[in-house]
């Protein structure tokens, strides 16, 4: 996880603090401990598509953000006086594998199955009520509609209660390297 100096010199090894192992399209973040007269230069990261950037309210840190799986390096050069040293950090940036959402009307049927058999049990018997001419087509109309917005009032309720992913676990993948 650490990197040498690119010289010989009094000054100890370059290391890069932040992870090893990233998920593609989660940012992650990187420093160098500077003490002394030691003052980061630049950075840089290669070997993949990623995005990257200076944190502005960090300056001495690396934003990293990996595009697509792979094996990433990230180098830092850090200045000690009129010595410059290298760091390196092999990265690797691995797929994300959170299972996607299924569709609200998925989820529907999947959660509110005994909901969703109820009320088609009632549409289904008001819509023979008014093929046979026993039920008016506005009665029908008065009966369906309100049930039809029942189920769509419990559906919201029941998919903003369920709270599922990354972001409802409460990790944050960047604190990982602080």
């Amino acid at each position: 996880a650490a990197g040498g100096g690119a010289g010989a010199g009094p000054g100890a090894p370059v290391v890069i603090e932040g992870p090893d192992v990233v998920v593609a399209g989660d940012q992650a973040r990187y420093r160098v401990t500077v003490s002394g007269t030691r003052k980061v230069e630049s950075w840089a990261a290669g070997g993949g598509a990623v995005t990257q950037a200076r944190d502005p309210a960090h300056p001495d840190e690396l934003l990293l953000v990996a595009d697509e799986p792979g094996t990433l390096t990230v180098t830092v050069r850090v200045r000690e006086g009129m010595t410059q040293y290298r760091g390196l950090k092999t990265v690797t940036a691995v797929p994300d594998v959170t299972p996607a959402e299924p569709p609200m009307s998925v989820r529907l049927f999947l959660h509110g199955w005994g909901l969703v058999a109820v009320a088609v049990l009632i549409i289904g018997f008001a819509g023979a009520l008014d093929a046979l001419g026993t039920l008016a087509p506005a009665d029908f109309i008065a009966l369906v509609t309100p049930l039809a917005a029942l189920i769509a009032v419990i559906a919201v309720a029941r998919g903003t209660s369920d709270g599922g992913g990354r972001a409802a676990s409460g990790q944050d993948p960047g604190a990982a390297g602080r």
